[in-house]
């Protein structure tokens, strides 16, 4: 994985400990894997902390599931989704967009490689903490860039990825 800066060629850097927009927000999952078995997972943002190189983000997680045996353990699927919204606001900030929850879309994230560990299975719900560190923020146009990140949540549940952003 190629290491840059940090964000050395971005056009801009997210300003240092930006609060979140202080409105809630959440990520909500619902699906099956036995018939009649529907379980639903919600990662619900207390805020973010944006720096120059990394997002953080607090989260509280409830699930339900009518599976005789429920693991109680956050999903990979829901895992993925903050994973996604971390890198848009992260992105907003970075190139000055601003983000704005309930606001039209300024960005799409295309995935090119993304990888998930759970060595330990997390069962933690409340005070959860998702780390995204970003290794790489390169232009790679006018309006795309390259972006190589690591994250984890609770140092445990590890999501790393490289991504192509567009600034529509």
């Amino acid at each position: 994985m190629q290491a840059a800066p940090a964000m050395s060629s971005a056009p801009r850097r997210a300003p240092a400990s930006s609060p979140s927009d202080g409105r809630p927000g959440h990520g909500h999952l619902h699906f099956k894997v036995m018939p009649d078995q529907p379980a639903d997972e919600t990662l619900r943002t207390l805020g973010y902390r944006v720096e120059t190189d990394f997002i953080e983000a607090l989260l509280v997680r409830t699930s339900t599931t009518a599976a005789a045996s429920d693991p109680a353990h956050v999903v990979f699927l829901s895992a993925l989704g903050h994973y996604q919204k971390m890198l848009y606001v992260y992105a907003c900030h970075a190139l000055g967009l601003g983000y704005d929850p309930d606001g039209t879309e300024k960005l799409r994230i295309g995935p090119a490689r993304l990888d998930v560990r759970m060595p330990p299975v997390l069962r933690q719900a409340d005070r959860l903490v998702h780390r995204m560190v970003i290794d790489v923020f390169e232009p790679l146009g006018e309006r795309r860039y390259r972006v190589v990140t690591r994250s984890e949540i609770n140092r445990c549940l590890q999501v790393t990825g490289e991504t192509t952003l567009c600034i529509l």
